[in-house]
């Protein structure tokens, strides 16, 4: 989840994925950890023309991350990915 994004009360939250956790990541490590998967495409949502002009920014200047800058995102989501997972059976160890 986005640095930006705010978890909503804890009863308005369904059950499977309630956190009281703020977002960890910014849109540019969100974007460059993406981008450094073997992927082909990348899709982002946006609320208005200058998140869009930050996101081509991010893009532009693109270089894949090392293995360390990976992991060093990784280890910052690790407090909120069953939320971002939150379709997993955890319960099942899948």
């Amino acid at each position: 989840m986005l640095s930006s994004w705010i978890s909503p009360k804890l009863e308005d939250q369904p059950a499977r994925m309630a956190t009281k956790l703020p977002g960890t990541v910014t849109i540019k490590e969100a974007l460059e950890y993406n981008m450094t998967l073997p992927v082909s495409t990348t899709i982002i949502g946006v609320d208005n023309v200058a998140q869009i002009e930050e996101d081509v920014k991010i893009a532009s200047e693109f270089t894949p991350l090392s293995d360390d800058e990976m992991k060093a995102i990784e280890f910052k989501t690790l407090p909120i990915v069953k939320q971002g997972l939150y379709f997993r059976r955890w319960d099942l160890g899948v």
